[in-house]
């Protein structure tokens, strides 16, 4: 068989197939009739991570609320990476409550406490938010075991290493409040 006939009989041959080299989540209609996108195996995953994200993004707005503005300048990052973690595992779930960031102090407003001394509340708040992102960081190590979609477990990854970090600079800041 020549080169030619070969490579058009391959052609014809992957065109009859309904073999397609781009996206995979495209409709391709057969003969049977069209085919839909593949379920996503990883909802309960994505839905447990989601809540778990929300309710981190609630405890450190509520934290930065009731802080001292130096505290609440040093969490407010930490907050920004949750709503960064939410908009990656869950899109649908990162609203635009979520996805705002906290409004800044205005300079006529005075803390409620002397950034000087922080009081036995902050110290109890960052230490809770410490135990809260350990707790995270093993889930998402747990969640990154669950995960089918490898896309997802390499987000699942790197969010639990992102808590990690989060639980130890917490931990950091926790022993400065120490008298």
């Amino acid at each position: 068989m020549e080169r030619r006939s070969f490579l058009l009989l391959g052609a014809a041959a992957l065109g009859l197939s309904g073999c397609t080299f781009g996206d995979p989540d495209r409709v391709v209609p057969t003969a049977a009739g069209p085919t839909s996108p593949p379920a996503d195996e990883d909802v309960g995953v994505r839905a447990s991570v989601a809540a778990s994200e929300a309710a981190l993004i609630a405890s450190y707005r509520a934290a930065i609320e009731g802080a001292p503005e130096e505290l609440a300048g040093r969490l407010e990052p930490l907050l920004a990476h949750h709503v960064a973690h939410l908009a990656r595992v869950a899109p649908e779930a990162a609203t635009p409550r979520a996805t705002a960031s906290p409004e800044p102090a205005r300079p006529d407003e005075s803390p409620t406490e002397p950034a000087d001394a922080p009081s036995d509340s902050a110290r109890a708040t960052v230490e809770a938010l410490a135990e809260a992102e350990a707790k995270a960081q093993a889930q998402r190590t747990d969640a990154c075991d669950t995960a089918r979609d490898a896309g997802l477990a390499r987000d699942l990854c790197l969010i639990a290493a992102s808590e990690a970090q989060h639980a130890e600079i917490l931990t950091r800041l926790a022993r400065t409040f120490e008298t």
